[in-house]
């Protein structure tokens, strides 16, 4: 059987030379255009994973040290996760509402200072303060 093309065996024809590489590109943007639009949810299931490592780190380490069957180690941990968050918000919580009452009484004074501020940098651009209709 004698060969009726040019080409070597093994070899690729030339239309399809030129052709793999833009498919390859294309499909390279594709990635990582996805890549780009789903970057919340990589970043969702990367933390996923870090947070599972961690815990069955504590887990392990823990039912060796104290001789516990490991689903006695989860409660115990969930326990203590909620317990120091609990106590966190609790002792946070007084003075993150008075913050938050003093920057609300604050905030109508520093705007009209923010305002007079900008009418004096800009006296033609801010207009009186009356509607025009």
């Amino acid at each position: 059987m004698a060969e009726t093309r040019d080409e070597q065996p093994g070899k690729r024809p030339a239309h399809c030379r030129c052709c793999f590489p833009a498919l390859r590109l294309v499909v390279y943007i594709a990635a990582l255009a996805l890549a780009v639009v789903a970057r919340n949810v990589l970043l969702l299931g990367f933390a996923a994973v870090l947070i599972a490592v961690l815990i069955n780190a504590v887990i392990s380490r823990g039912a060796r040290f104290l001789h516990l069957p490991r689903w006695l180690g989860m409660i115990l941990l969930f326990i203590l996760v909620v317990g120091v968050g609990g106590l966190s918000l609790w002792l946070l919580a007084g003075p993150l509402i008075e913050q938050t009452q003093t920057l609300l009484d604050r905030l109508p004074a520093a705007f009209d200072q923010l305002m007079a501020r900008l009418k004096g940098w800009f006296p033609g651009m801010m207009g009186n303060g009356q509607g025009n209709g």
